[in-house]
């Protein structure tokens, strides 16, 4: 029986799930083949039929288990790219997944920000920060994911440079969309958050069935999913079977024979160990925000800046650890609550709403 602060933080892991999964699914997504995108991969199908399954923004500690569960049933290897503010609380998990030679984790970022609104110090903030959580449980990874794969050229380079080799995906399994959309992703849902050209109709209310059916086109290749939705669970036992009944062979990221390219790359990589970090000025110490006595009533605490979903408040006098300020939308700051939660919230222009400083 889970306990009422125990089902408290399953239901906050329910919300934050599909914010973080949808929240930048944004306007202009550009297709695999562009080496700019965060989306991108240098090995390119046809891929003889191998498929390596991928599973984002966990670890959650109610769904993950069950995926685990189903993989581990059919002796299917995944790739767990982990959230860094998610790990604490499921480090036991993690520590089950590493040791399971079936699975291999890697670096999804420490809070779900979009790289492209934040600037380098933050952004290195994110790597550097996860990759510390990660090694503090014996975990060691070069590879990582954008969030919401967005990236330009000029940050997959410094990702890179860090020694990160950047993991995209041939195959979007859409399932942020069906888990929006109840089990079916519509038009009316998809187009929202996409320019791309919409799911074909007689895939709308079947997710296996529209991974298989990219899947047949490309030969296989590296599949987008995430283990904190729901459709996940639904959808991933009918995928594993309906694949295997068309002859494609689960693969791990790591097979150098399928993946040469991606895995050459990770080879050939900077260490990412040990960080060293630039030692920090005072204005680089770790600061706070504290909402000021102008606000009236809350702040909201937004996914994304400016029109993100609202995925929590603060109320005056509240403080919250700061992370980062946008650099693309003025007046917009990145934060983490002192409950775990991170998000954006907005200053009130010149600060006004908010004081930033040393946290006390």
């Amino acid at each position: 029986m889970v306990g009422v602060s125990g089902a408290c933080n399953v239901a906050d892991e329910q919300e934050n799930a599909l914010d973080e999964v949808s929240g930048a699914q944004q306007k202009g997504y550009v297709a695999y083949d562009d080496p700019c995108s965060g989306i991108y991969l240098p090995d390119q199908p046809p891929f003889k039929k191998k498929i390596a399954l991928t599973f984002d923004d966990g670890p959650n500690l109610e769904k993950t288990p069950k995926v685990v569960q189903i993989l581990r049933a059919h002796s299917i290897p995944a790739t767990f790219f982990v959230v860094g503010h998610r790990i604490d609380k499921g480090a036991d998990l993690i520590r089950e997944l590493d040791s399971d030679p079936l699975f291999s984790l890697a670096n999804h970022s420490y809070s779900h920000s979009n790289f492209r609104e934040i600037n380098t110090d933050g952004r290195k903030k994110q790597l550097i920060d996860t990759t510390k959580l990660l090694l503090n449980l014996n975990v060691d990874t070069k590879f990582f994911r954008f969030p919401f794969g967005s990236a330009d050229c000029e940050i997959r380079d410094e990702v890179s440079a860090l020694g990160y080799m950047p993991v995209g995906w041939h195959i979007d399994s859409g399932d942020w969309c069906f888990e929006m959309g109840g089990g079916s992703c519509t038009r009316a849902v998809y187009g929202q958050y996409m320019q791309r050209e919409y799911i074909p109709k007689e895939y709308e209310t079947s997710m296996s069935d529209w991974i298989i059916h990219q899947a047949e086109q490309l030969g296989g290749g590296i599949v987008l999913m995430h283990d904190t939705l729901s459709v996940t669970l639904t959808y991933l036992e009918p995928l594993i079977n309906g694949l295997q009944a068309r002859g494609f062979e689960f693969i791990a990221i790591n097979s150098e024979d399928v993946f040469p390219q991606l895995n050459e790359a990770v080879a050939t990589a900077a260490p990412t160990t040990p960080i060293v970090q630039p030692t920090p000025s005072p204005s680089q110490e770790e600061q706070c925000i504290y909402v000021s006595e102008y606000v009236t009533s809350s702040l909201n605490v937004r996914a994304s800046p400016v029109s993100g979903a609202v995925v929590g408040r603060l109320n005056k006098g509240d403080t919250a650890h700061y992370l980062a300020k946008s650099s693309t939308n003025d007046g917009w700051h990145q934060i983490r609550t002192l409950g775990g939660a991170a998000g954006w919230v907005y200053d009130g222009g010149a600060e006004q709403w908010i004081t930033i400083g040393a946290c006390r």
